[in-house]
Parts: structure tokens; sequence; C-alpha cells
């Protein structure tokens, strides 16, 4: 196939057939039902505590202060009242974007998978889709953090949106359609939303512009248009604004103490702005290069834990088929973001590292669908069309894959039943606490359930 009629015809097939939009659907609804399944049903301590009184409320989130998230959220747990208990909501919050993330992430490797193998039919392209989508939702830590409330499946889809729309204009730009400035103008739009939710986003950057290098060559239109998606980028940041804003009604923004003492959780001043949106606090947690070396071992162990050494062959195939095939663009995109965000993790050394390598599992679940394409085709072109159905019965026969993963992982992630929190804390506050008493623990985390309690509840204020 000509590169024209390439160009033409992955335009054309951006959307997909009604057939694609409806399995990418069925996908995002199966995600709803498998996560909604085995949601918590209610309270969580940590930062999931903290999730679920600070939505309710309105108030500050911890920095960076996931402006847009807290909005949303916010919005979310006022519109659902058929859960009757806060806490639910916004653990559903979760599965929402669980889901979303599920049928986006197939939509964009049917993207890549047309623009890598122009000649492998749409069936066989749908499967392989399909395939891999599966095996990221069953994957142990994107299962784990769909079911909670936590702010990684909505940084998943802002994410795969940025790829999404960063592809439509590529396939624009290369057909000489007016939209492409359109879609060019989103990209910029949605780079800017991301930032005000996980600032990880930033990584993505350097793949992007590299990107837009390789499809739009000619410098000085490439700045003209550079300039217009940071311009487009840098709207969505005056979301921050409203942090100072929310500051002011969030009680825990300033916590009373003894003796005219008091804790200041948020500054109101420049200083206490930038520090907050920044997280600058947490620039001590950065790793020496040698430290951050000696964690390869461990991340590849954690990427072997989601997708099995059979998963990561697959990965590795599917770059190799883009450096044969010369596939840059796609390569210089999902190379570079995935190398930006392992590069961050490998030096960033706080406890929860593990979920931060979502990112960098969608990535690895793009090359595995690649690798399983290349697979099927290779083998049915080898095949010499003996087996004129290989590049089906292959993808078809490793859905059972997936589903055997989701028979033995649903024990160990469902959380349906899961209410440690609550049980300990109504045991706690049922016992004759004398009023203004003092509760110490030495663990912010197991207290975040009291302000819960306190902020949504209503109840113990005195304690």
């Amino acid at each position: 196939m000509s590169m024209e009629k390439l160009d033409e015809a992955t335009t054309k097939s951006v959307d997909g057939p009604p057939a694609q939009r409806w399995l990418a659907l069925a996908l995002m609804v199966g995600g709803w039902a498998l996560y909604g399944a085995t949601m918590a049903p209610g309270l969580l301590f940590g930062d999931s505590g903290e999730l679920q009184f600070a939505l309710p409320i309105g108030g500050l989130i911890h920095p960076t202060g996931y402006p847009l998230f807290g909005a949303l959220g916010w919005l979310w747990t006022q519109a659902t009242p058929w859960w009757p208990e806060p806490a639910t909501r916004v653990n559903a919050f979760s599965v929402l974007w669980g889901g979303v993330a599920l049928g986006l992430f197939f939509l964009v490797t049917q993207h890549l998978l047309l623009r890598v193998l122009p000649t492998q039919s749409t069936g066989s392209r749908w499967l392989c889709g399909v395939f891999a989508t599966l095996l990221l939702a069953v994957s142990p830590t994107w299962w784990s953090q769909a079911v909670i409330a936590e702010v990684y499946t909505f940084n998943a889809v802002l994410m795969l949106a940025v790829l999404y729309l960063v592809l439509r204009w590529a396939a624009a730009q290369r057909a000489g359609q007016a939209t492409a400035g359109r879609w060019l103008n989103a990209t910029g739009v949605m780079f800017g939303l991301s930032l005000t939710h996980h600032q990880t986003t930033v990584l993505l950057a350097p793949a992007v512009m590299l990107f837009m290098l390789r499809v739009q060559p000619a410098i000085a239109l490439l700045l003209r248009r550079l300039t217009i998606l940071l311009l487009c980028a840098g709207l969505p940041l005056l979301l921050y604004l409203t942090i100072p804003w929310r500051a002011q009604f969030t009680p825990y923004a300033r916590v009373e103490l003894s003796n005219g003492h008091a804790l200041q959780l948020y500054e109101s001043s420049l200083s206490g702005f930038m520090q907050w949106t920044t997280g600058v606090r947490f620039a001590g947690a950065l790793r020496t290069p040698e430290a951050a070396l000696a964690q390869l071992p461990q991340a590849l162990t954690w990427a072997r834990e989601q997708f099995g050494a059979a998963g990561l062959a697959l990965a590795a195939l599917g770059v190799l088929h883009l450096l044969l095939r010369q596939r840059r663009g796609m390569l210089t995109l999902t190379g570079a973001a995935l190398l930006g965000l392992l590069a961050f993790n490998l030096f960033y050394g706080i406890g929860d590292i593990a979920v931060l390598y979502i990112p960098v599992y969608l990535v690895l679940g793009i090359w595995l669908a690649i690798g399983l394409a290349a697979l099927v085709q290779t083998g049915a072109r080898l095949a010499r069309g003996q087996i004129g159905r290989l590049p089906l019965i292959v993808p078809a026969v490793l859905l059972v894959w997936p589903l055997a993963w989701l028979v033995w992982r649903f024990p160990l992630l469902d959380l349906s039943q899961q209410n440690k929190a609550a049980v300990w804390w109504e045991q706690i506050l049922s016992q004759p606490i004398p009023a203004n008493a003092i509760l110490v623990s030495n663990d912010r985390d197991e207290m975040t359930p009291l302000w819960y309690y306190q902020l949504v509840r209503g109840q113990h204020r005195d304690l």
C-alpha cells in the first residue's frame, strides 16, 4: 500500500467503522462491570481516605493539588445520590475512569495497528486490540487502582487522550486536511488538562514534540504549530488558581491545636501556592543515579507481574517490528514516552512508586498489541495461505489467556467485602470517649477515616 493511500485509509479509519466503536464501548462497559463488582464498598485508609473526604466537600487535595480531579470529583459526588455513602461514590469515580480508559486504549491500539500494519485484516486487528485491552484490564496494578478512590485511572484516560489526539492530528496532517489545526489545538488543551491532574504527564512532552517533528519536518511551520500548542496547553493551567480559593473553605487547611497553636497545612501566599502546586516537598524522595539504576530489576519484576514473561516477549516483538519496518514515528512517540516515564520512576523513591508505573504499562500494552499483530501476520505469510484464517484464529484463541487471569485474580483483587477501615473506626468511635479528647497515632494514613467522619458525616468534631 502506498503512503498516500495509507494516509487516506488511516484518516478515514480513525473513528473506525461502527463495529469498532461498539467494541470500544463493550470493553468500557465490561470494565465498569468488573471493577464495579470488585470495588471497595466504602471507607479506606491513606490517600484513598483523603480523597473520600476531600472530594465531597470540595476541599484541598495533597500537593500538587489535582484541581481538575477535585472539581470533577466534587461534581460526581453531588450527582450520584444512589450511593448513600459519599466514600463509595469516590471509589466509583475510579471505576468510571477505569472503564473509559479501556475503551480509549482499544481505540489507540487500532489507530497504531492500522498505521504500522496496514495490510492486516480488520477482524485480526480488532482481536489483537481486544486481547491487549483485556490483558491490561486484569493486570494487578491497574485493577487494584480501578476499585479504590485513587487518581491513576483518570490519569490514564488523560494520557491516552493526548496520544489519541496527536495521532489524529498526524493522520489529518499527512492527508493534507484542514482539520489538522483543530486536532492540534485539541491536543494542546488535553495536554494542559492532564497537567492540572498529574504532572508526570509533562514527561510525554519530548515524545510528542519529536513525533510532531517527524510528521511536520518544516521547522518554521512546526514552530508556529508548537506556539499554538503551548498556548492551548497553558490555558487549562489556570485551574490551579482555584486552589487558594478552595483553601479558604477547607477546614483542614489550618488545624487549630491547643494553647493557641495551629498547624498551617496550606500557606495563603505566593510561596505557599508554588510549594503546593509544584510538589517541591517531595524533592527529597529523588534517588541518586546509582540508586535509580539499582531499581531496574524491580521495575522488570513488576512489569512481568502485569503481563507475564510471554506478554513482555510480545511487547519486545512489537518494538522489533517497529524497528525492522522503520516505523520511526510510532517508535519515537511510544519509545520516548516510555523512556521518560521509566526514568522518572526509577529516580522517584516514594513508598507507593509501584502505581506510578501504570503509564509505562500502557505503552507496553500498545507494543504488546503490535507484537501480536506482527506475529500472526508473519505466521500467515509463512503458512502460505494454508491456514487462511490464522490471523483470526491465533488472537481469538489467545483471549483465553486474559480470561484465565480474570478467574485466577478475581478473588485476590476483589475488594467488595473490604470494610476494615469502617469496622476499625466504628469500634473506636463507639467507645465512651470524653469530650475534646485527643487521639494519638503514629500514622497519618490510619487517621484519614476520622476526618471523613468529622468533615463529611459531621460526627465527633470535638475529637
